[in-house]
């Protein structure tokens, strides 16, 4: 992994999408300006890139870093427990998913998808956060009517979330389509102000 660090704030998310999704949020909901949103890439990854990452020049100059990443199909702490072991011998750690450890240089504040406690990922809180929607009961009945048709045997290979998502912004009557999470969070498409970021939201804001 290649970069150059330009910050004493870090922000280390899983992948491109989830970079355009949270530099969304810190600059136009939080008006948080000066954080350097990394990426670290998935679990499979993320040691090499952590390591690659300690080596980068000025990386001993940070004072505020975070780690953001999904649960997947397990509880959160798998998850917290995952990086807190990659990172433990290099950082302060914190002492469970969502806090922050503010007891030395740098902060390290561990955040995971969708709420620190249940499975899930960032599209299931972008979810929740059109639950209410009238259109999102038009959504909930296409998956639905789609598992129908679906091999038994192929159910597992279903994404159900991703296409829950993608049935959302296809749904959207603008004038650029946009396919990503990210790229819909810079088109405003999610409503930071609905109580469900208020998690992730407090999370960098104590952090940054």
């Amino acid at each position: 992994m290649a970069i150059t660090i330009e910050s004493t704030k870090l922000l280390a998310v899983e992948g491109k999408d989830e970079c355009n999704f949270f530099d969304t949020l810190l600059k136009k909901n939080l008006s948080i300006n000066d954080v350097q949103i990394i990426n670290i890439g998935g679990i499979d990854k993320f040691p090499m890139s952590f390591d690659a990452l300690c080596n980068t020049e000025g990386f001993y100059k940070i004072n505020r870093i975070g780690f953001i990443r999904d649960a997947e199909l397990n509880p959160a702490k798998s998850a917290f427990d995952s990086i807190k072991g990659v990172i433990i011998n290099k950082l302060p750690t914190p002492t469970k998913a969502g806090d922050i450890n503010k007891s030395n240089n740098p902060w390290v504040g561990i955040f995971i998808m969708p709420d620190n406690s249940n499975a899930g990922t960032l599209e299931h809180l972008c979810i929740d956060s059109i639950k209410l929607l009238p259109l999102n009961y038009c959504i909930e009945n296409y998956i639905k009517c789609i598992k129908k048709h679906h091999d038994p045997t192929e159910q597992t290979k279903f994404k159900e979330n991703k296409a829950h998502v993608l049935s959302y912004l296809a749904s959207q009557c603008k004038s650029k389509f946009v396919n990503t999470l990210g790229l819909a969070a810079q088109q405003g498409y999610w409503n930071f102000n609905n109580t469900c970021f208020e998690n992730i939201k407090n999370f960098l804001k104590n952090l940054f």
